[in-house]
């Protein structure tokens, strides 16, 4: 876990936030057409109400893509699924 600029702890992993925050502010314009031209269904799941990311940002990617589904998974919060990666059976 890192520290973000207020001093408090973040509750995910912040190698992650690294790599794709990039990709987040800096999105290609073209992204929607490059989705939309994967022919296979998609799947695309969800944190829920205690996840970090913005669900309407989901749901807008599923919207872009022709045969997209979107499922909500409730399963608590980043920091449990932080815990299940370094140890599960402790978690």
């Amino acid at each position: 876990m890192g520290v973000n600029t207020q001093g408090g702890v973040l509750a995910f992993d912040w190698q992650v936030v690294e790599q794709v925050r990039p990709e987040i502010d800096n999105f290609a314009p073209a992204w929607a057409n490059v989705v939309a031209g994967i022919e296979v269904p998609r799947l695309v799941i969800a944190g829920g109400a205690t996840s970090p990311v913005p669900q309407e940002q989901i749901a807008d990617l599923v919207h872009h893509l022709p045969d997209g589904h979107m499922v909500n998974i409730e399963a608590g919060t980043s920091r449990t699924r932080a815990n299940h990666r370094s140890s599960p059976r402790d978690s």
